[in-house]
């Protein structure tokens, strides 16, 4: 011990030598050492219970007996939709106060249908490290036990059978390294897919500190009380019904359902010094930090406005470097210092996030890190203080106003916003730690950002019942991101079929793509314009001497994807389905001489709250029409009690996209 005075196998061997001697007193001083310097020794931690004769708290919270229980609720009678109940969902924890996190956890499942069988068959509880799994088995209706075949934390459960039962119970032990190494925070999802006979949450902590909680979208009473002298915090809930079945664009689960947050942190400026610090503690303005500023500056800042200063620095960032997350590379938390980013060329989020706000100090302008949790975790999911986050961006001041810059997307225009931050969850990062800001959680929404558009211009040729379309394509802010990255792809071929796939998905007609004339940007643009020369495969039909064709159009802004459920019980999250602000279209269809419209579908105009849709045609010459389409989504809910209205509105504006023109 001398010699390696830190070595916890050491202990284990010391502790295991005095109990041979009998000495259980010293035994347990050696292990209970090793515990204190390793948290996550569970079988361990059973055996110093054991020597000293006392129970485990955690056993005295568990529900006794599981068996007896299965018997008594089972054939609940409860409804589902996808064929499993819940019987017992029972989650405990012991929070330690040198820190660290046992988690003990049931649940039985009760399988009511073929769907339910399907679903369950084949099991992954998701553990990893140091974690004992007890009971993982079904309870046939007769009583028997039948054991999965098990690897690690994944479980088949062969011969399962309507009625039957599946029993799982386990615990696991975890703990965290850094300055916050003593505190926990999580959240527990009380309401799913599946009822729930009996719920509970349960956590004992060793320390004085006292635990914040706080319940989401309902309430569900809480009880405090002491186990062995430890302050116990209990919610549970008897007959917790399912949701409704799942729908496309619904709302995340933790924006409607009852879900419990837990955190020993009480305020969010604990994060945001502690991140503050990490940052401060990368930035040094070093020879390659220096010679950047003088590239994006060569005369220097003095005299530019910030929206300059912003621009230059985002365009360098954005043209010089390429994402990269590599594990083995970039850090979980700490960034790179910038010279390092400069020197590889290489970053992720934080990297360039850190770079650009060391370069906003050096050029006088106002500029912040926030971390992120991106709007697809719902807006909910962080409500106490936690490291949740999974990315970062900036936030700067222009002319005194707020904007939020992405730096990952080097393909993504200047104040362009992408749909995975609209309303995704913020917290402000000080670049100066004596910053007096105050450090909330916020929804970015509503943000400054470049409105996104989609505007094509076609002009389609009829000879001989043929269809060629000259069509330019012209995309601004967050929606032409991808189209910018298809122009710079090398290689004529694989840039035609990638541009033919993405134009064919926006329209509703099939072509081939006999050239692209245009597909080039400027980086510094907010947007690009691709000219594309098209054969369309569509024939017209024909009605005796006449002829007809539906109106080929090149853009999308309503589908029938939206309104395809005949009714709807969850409201429609209308940003998951569109990321556009407007929509403009205008179609030339010339026919050769000799020959003349003699249909052509009338003009219309249709609302729906803020949505607003208009079709134009307009006669130029007996064989020349011109369509002009504008199309204005909002990207607000639409609730399901206003589903039937919206959906007529939908169905209004596809009937007008549906239009024949016949001529002679």
């Amino acid at each position: 011990m001398k010699n390696y005075p830190d070595a916890l196998r050491l202990r284990s061997l010391m502790g295991d030598t005095y109990l041979k001697l009998e000495n259980k007193k010293e035994a347990i001083k050696w292990y209970e050492e090793k515990l204190e310097r390793s948290l996550s020794d569970l079988s361990l931690r059973r055996k110093v219970y054991d020597l000293k004769g006392i129970t485990d708290p955690m056993e005295k919270l568990k529900t006794k007996d599981h068996y007896e229980y299965i018997e008594k609720n089972r054939d609940s009678g409860m409804e589902n939709n996808y064929g499993l109940n819940i019987l017992l969902e029972e989650n405990n924890l012991m929070l330690y106060s040198r820190g660290g996190v046992r988690y003990h956890g049931t649940i039985i499942y009760e399988v009511t249908s073929l769907n339910g069988i399907e679903s369950i068959k084949e099991y992954n509880l998701g553990l990893g490290g140091n974690y004992i799994i007890s009971k993982s088995e079904i309870v046939k209706k007769d009583k028997s036990i039948e054991p999965a075949e098990r690897s690690g934390s994944s479980m088949v459960f062969n011969n399962l059978e309507i009625g039957d039962v599946i029993y799982l119970d386990y615990e696991t032990e975890y703990y965290t390294y850094g300055r916050f190494y003593k505190d926990y925070d999580n959240v527990y999802n009380v309401k799913g897919y599946h009822p729930i006979k009996q719920y509970h949450l349960r956590v004992i902590t060793e320390s004085d500190r006292p635990l914040y909680h706080e319940v989401v979208n309902g309430k569900i009473p809480i009880k405090k009380y002491k186990t062995d002298g430890m302050q116990t915090y209990e919610w549970s809930i008897k007959d917790v019904a399912a949701i409704t079945l799942a729908e496309d664009y619904m709302k995340n689960l933790v924006d409607q359902t009852e879900h419990i947050h837990i955190s020993t942190l009480k305020d969010w400026k604990d994060i945001s010094e502690w991140y503050s610090d990490l940052v401060r503690s990368q930035i040094e303005i070093e020879d390659e930090v220096t010679a950047a500023y003088n590239t994006i500056f060569p005369n220097g800042h003095k005299g530019k406005s910030d929206d300059e200063k912003a621009k230059a620095i985002y365009d360098y960032i954005t043209d010089e470097f390429t994402y990269s997350y590599v594990s083995f590379k970039q850090s979980g938390y700490v960034p790179q210092k910038p010279s390092k980013t400069i020197k590889s060329k290489l970053g992720d989020c934080k990297d360039f996030s850190t770079l650009f706000v060391t370069l906003a100090s050096m050029s006088d302008l106002d500029a912040n890190l926030v971390l992120i949790l991106t709007s697809d975790y719902g807006e909910n999911a962080l409500k106490l203080p936690s490291r949740d986050f999974n990315h970062c961006i900036v936030k700067t001041k222009i002319d005194g106003k707020e904007q939020f810059l992405e730096l990952t997307d080097k393909y993504l225009p200047y104040k362009s916003v992408p749909g995975s931050l609209n309303h995704a969850i913020g917290l402000e990062i000080p670049y100066d730690k004596n910053d007096t800001m105050t450090n909330d959680l916020f929804i970015l929404k509503d943000a400054a950002t470049a409105p996104s558009q989609y505007d094509t211009t076609a002009y389609i040729t009829v000879k001989e019942d043929a269809f060629k379309a000259k069509l330019t394509t012209n995309l601004k802010a967050s929606t032409s991101s991808y189209l910018r990255s298809l122009a710079d792809e090398e290689n004529d071929e694989l840039k035609k079929d990638n541009l033919k796939s993405f134009l064919e998905n926006r329209s509703t007609t099939t072509f081939d793509v006999e050239k692209i004339v245009k597909a080039t940007y400027d980086h510094q643009s907010d947007g690009i314009e691709v000219e594309t020369e098209l054969n369309l495969l569509s024939k017209p039909g024909s009605i005796g001497k006449m002829k007809t064709f539906q109106l080929p159009l090149f853009s999308v802004p309503y589908t029938q994807s939206i309104i395809a459920e005949d009714e709807r019980k969850h409201d429609i999250l209308y940003r998951d389905y569109e990321d556009t602000s407007s929509y403009t279209e205008s179609i030339t269809i010339e026919l050769e001489e000799g020959k003349k419209f003699i249909e052509i579908p009338e003009s219309k105009s249709l609302n729906y709250k803020k949505h607003s849709y208009s079709i134009t045609y307009k006669e130029i010459a007996p064989n020349k029409i011109e369509v002009k389409i504008i199309s204005k989504p909002s990207l607000e809910v639409i609730k399901a009690s206003e589903y039937a209205d919206f959906k007529n509105f939908v169905k209004s504006v596809i009937e007008t996209r549906e239009q024949y023109l016949a001529y002679k």
